[in-house]
């Protein structure tokens, strides 16, 4: 059985501690495959990055589920709604760490 790498945090953060460690077992073990339940879940940007990383070391992505086909314009609004989305968590978890208590 294979190793598992998971993060519970926004597929914009690229410090992901999961994805940190896949990278660097990519670069160490030189696995046949990288399995995931959706590519876009590995990044929600920057995938063909890490899908280029990957094959560096002879490493092949592997998608259980394929994406449906979207158009360009729904795909910008998907990444458009991800982008406020992820702003807005990350501006409330400021604001409750600066509220004092009550």
């Amino acid at each position: 059985m294979g190793k598992m790498f998971a993060d519970i945090t926004s597929g914009m953060n690229e410090q992901r501690k999961g994805l940190q460690r896949l990278l660097n077992e990519v670069a160490t073990t030189h696995p046949f495959a990288v399995i995931c339940t959706y590519e876009d879940r590995l990044a929600r940007f920057g995938t063909k990055v890490i899908k280029h990383y990957c094959q560096t070391f002879s490493t092949n992505i592997i998608a259980m589920h394929k994406q449906l086909q979207t158009t360009k314009e729904e795909k910008l609004i998907e990444d458009m709604i991800a982008l406020v989305t992820s702003f807005a968590g990350r501006l409330h978890r400021q604001r409750r760490v600066k509220a004092p208590p009550s």
